[in-house]
């Protein structure tokens, strides 16, 4: 969550100097889209990882509490309480099985962001040992 922050304060801040050109102000925005997006992931994967430790916890404290009063009370309560116990275990399972899909999707978007950055600055090598000149890259004053 916070590289995520600070991309975004990176790309706000690079979008704040208003230097670029109309390409590189689409991928900026591009750019943007995809942190923001990364950053909804991370932070439902949170949200289903904490369910799924709050789960796991209950259906332990759950299936202690029937083992603990099966025999004072009997078979009854220790089944339903393992059957809860079971129940809260699938929920936890169910969590962190969808916290890890939503971290595969954040983790995706930002190898995209990192191939995409990759891409720009070879190509920008790649302008710059052919001797063609950037957008933007003429003296301020010149005629065009």
């Amino acid at each position: 969550m916070l590289r995520t922050r600070d991309r975004m304060h990176e790309l706000f801040a690079r979008s704040e100097k208003g230097e670029t050109s109309a390409p590189d102000d689409a991928h900026v925005i591009e750019q943007v889209n995809r942190v923001e997006s990364q950053t909804a992931l991370l932070l439902r994967s949170l949200h289903w990882i904490y369910v799924a430790l709050a789960a796991f916890a209950c259906a332990t404290l759950v299936t202690l509490l029937g083992a603990g009063l099966a025999p004072l009370q009997g078979a009854f309560w220790l089944h339903l309480f393992a059957g809860l116990g079971v129940a809260l275990g699938f929920v936890g399972i169910a969590g962190l099985v969808l916290g890890c899909l939503n971290l595969f999707r954040a983790t995706q978007l930002s190898l995209m962001n990192i191939r995409d950055e990759a891409r720009v600055i070879r190509d920008r090598q790649a302008k710059g040992r052919t001797g063609i000149p950037e957008s933007g890259s003429r003296g301020k004053g010149t005629a065009a």
